[in-house]
């Protein structure tokens, strides 16, 4: 995938998962841990841009 499109997905999405992750786990550090890597886990797996990717992301 293209780094542009990696950029673009982690600057609109990292927020979001940040918060919605961080209000299960009630733990700053752990939630920027797994949101970071969910996301590395998501750019080495997923092709082009899926429709739904944020929900593709938390899952």
């Amino acid at each position: 995938m293209e780094s542009d499109v990696l950029r673009e997905l982690y600057e609109k999405y990292h927020q979001k998962a940040y918060l919605y992750v961080l209000s299960l786990c009630r733990d700053k550090e752990t939630a920027e841990d797994i949101v970071s890597e969910g996301f590395e886990k998501a750019f080495l797996t997923v092709e082009g841009c899926p429709e739904g990717f944020f929900w593709w992301l938390l899952r």
